[in-house]
């Protein structure tokens, strides 16, 4: 442990999820995406925490057993957060944090059950909000809000996945419907994938609308395709980009292996794109490989791909 940090009684990962009620892959979680909780190591290298996280960590727990996101309370300073733990009810906290109210709508529903007026809804938001705004404003915020949700025991797990497939089925139509008009001779294509042992799909949806959005054709193939048959459907649609996703779910260890093996089986004119939540996505990627962190930045690099022509 840091010499200078020796004098303070740092806690272990196993008291601090006693004392606070949250579990350790979530704090884990946290310190990936979001920088808090910041741990220090013992002389074994385990995770350990100065006392004083111990308030902003209970704060948090109440807030987000209240119905806040994570996303929106986590980075807040204890200042922020004591202030928003004084607020009684359910739809003040909510307000306060700031929570879109189409995605909030769509969460009420899912929490309720409401399979049929979630799908409607959801489909007169993208009508509305348009493909790029539906997809960075709502469907990844929502998606976010669900896995919390359940997290935190307000939905069931049933009700989690009927969700999740409504919002894939409305992502499938909209980029059916972006690409209606497409050009399949003079298009740049993406094809995009998810590799062995991934088997969640949400992820893939949302970029293949977000690059849809933008142009050029996109050929989603769907979950757990082996490299050397990705790389096969990427020679026999000549794609410029082959794009893959990793949930947070997915095993971190076998991110960089099945990249490389990947990677091999293109072409070095192919550009190979990675994202999601693993992560394994965080520690040292094969050469040739590149990283985005939001869909914003696969958009704005899809739109340079095709600028190249």
């Amino acid at each position: 442990m840091d010499p200078a940090h020796q004098h303070e009684q740092w806690m272990p990962l196993a008291d601090v999820v006693a004392a606070t009620g949250l579990r350790a892959d979530l704090l884990r979680a946290w310190e990936r995406r979001y920088g808090f909780p910041v741990p220090a190591r013992d002389d074994r290298g385990r995770r350990c925490f100065a006392p004083e996280q111990l308030d902003r960590l209970r704060l948090l727990r109440r807030l987000i057993d209240a119905g806040a996101r994570a996303g929106a309370v986590v980075p807040l300073p204890l200042p922020q957060l004591a202030a928003l733990a004084e607020q009684q009810s359910l739809g003040d906290a909510r307000l306060a944090i700031g929570l879109d109210a189409d995605v909030q709508a769509a969460l009420t529903l899912a929490e309720q059950g409401h399979s049929v007026a979630l799908a409607a809804h959801l489909a007169a938001c993208l009508a509305r909000r348009g493909a790029a705004d539906f997809v960075m404003g709502l469907a990844a915020p929502l998606l976010i809000a669900i896995g919390e949700a359940w997290h935190a025991g307000r939905i069931a797990v049933h009700q989690e996945h009927l969700a999740s497939e409504i919002l894939a089925r409305t992502l499938g139509a909209a980029a059916l419907a972006l690409q209606a008009g497409a050009d399949r001779r003079a298009a740049p294509v993406a094809v995009l994938a998810t590799l062995p042992e991934e088997s969640h799909g949400l992820g893939l949806a949302m970029l293949e609308v977000t690059l849809a959005a933008q142009g050029g054709l996109i050929i989603n193939l769907g979950t757990q395709l082996p490299p050397a048959q990705l790389a096969e459907a990427a020679a026999h649609h000549r794609a410029q980009v082959v794009a893959v996703s990793f949930s947070s779910f997915f095993r971190p260890a076998a991110v960089a292996p099945l990249l490389g093996a990947l990677r091999r089986g293109l072409p070095s004119a192919t550009a190979l794109w990675a994202g999601g939540g693993c992560a394994g996505l965080d520690g040292p990627l094969p050469e040739g490989v590149t990283r985005f962190s939001s869909l914003g930045q696969a958009a704005d690099a899809w739109r340079r791909q095709q600028a190249l022509g």
